[in-house]
């Protein structure tokens, strides 16, 4: 018998089994049996460190499928990070569920199956809520009116706790400030060597807390005149370029002057 005769034989079929088509119906079929919990340290920190997919709700509405490489605990503490250190949304908005998976299913993308299935991206999935910093490149574009950093922008007024009184560097003020802020504020040098951030000095005063803008502030009024820091949507950027533009610039820190206007 030829092969031609052999494929079209009625007593046998080719049979292709949909592995990724069946993961994604399992992974649907288990989400109703999930229970939101708050996206806050207690819960987190109860999480497992391992691989996963997780959804994030916003009062009760999904707003965010995503995966997590290695460890579901430490990227859902990476968003609680995040939105802590936002304006217009607040952290006890949120809550959260998780599956946790075998590392060898997360390289098929398990979070855009999920999607599929739900019928459509869920809007923090395309308005750059999961991108972290976008790079020295995109500071000067147009952020758009529906992007996530627009739509909440880093807080300027987060309180800084962990800064010491006293008179020091701006390299060690600018280190302990990156630490700490809950969005990126990235300077030139990323190990804070330039000579002139120890040439020149600020004073933390010993008996009040600094917002960032306050300490943005002194940063700028200490440091030369080619210095500037720049209040993005969401980050923080400081760079020795003065007085280079940027578009979606919220506030421009400067020694001789700052200068604010609203994006748009």
């Amino acid at each position: 018998m030829t092969r031609e005769g052999a494929i079209g034989l009625p007593a046998t079929q080719h049979f292709t089994f949909d592995l990724t088509g069946a993961l994604a119906e399992q992974l649907l079929a288990k989400l109703p049996d999930l229970a939101p919990e708050p996206l806050a340290p207690v819960q987190l920190g109860l999480v497992e460190d391992m691989p996963g997919v997780y959804q994030l709700y916003r009062n009760r509405t999904l707003v965010y499928v995503g995966k997590a490489d290695a460890s579901l605990r430490g990227r859902l503490f990476d968003h609680y990070r995040k939105l802590s250190g936002r304006e217009n949304v607040s952290v006890t908005e949120m809550t959260f569920t998780g599956l946790y998976l075998e590392g060898t299913w997360i390289p098929v993308g398990p979070e855009q199956m999920l999607i599929k299935r739900l019928g459509g991206e869920p809007a923090w999935n395309t308005n750059g809520f999961g991108i972290n910093d976008p790079g020295q490149n995109r500071d000067a574009t147009n952020f758009k009116q529906g992007h996530f950093d627009v739509q909440f922008p880093a807080n300027l007024d987060f309180v800084l706790t962990t800064l010491r009184p006293g008179i020091q560097s701006v390299r060690d003020v600018i280190q302990l400030a990156k630490q700490e802020l809950p969005y990126v504020f990235r300077f030139e040098n990323k190990h804070a060597k330039h000579p002139d951030y120890l040439s020149s000095t600020v004073e933390i005063p010993a008996d009040v807390l600094l917002t960032a803008d306050e300490l943005f502030s002194i940063v700028a009024q200490a440091l030369p005149a080619e210095w500037q820091l720049v209040a993005l949507p969401g980050y923080v950027v400081m760079y020795k370029n003065y007085p280079t533009h940027y578009q979606s610039a919220r506030k421009v820190y400067h020694h001789s002057v700052e200068r604010q206007r609203a994006t748009s």
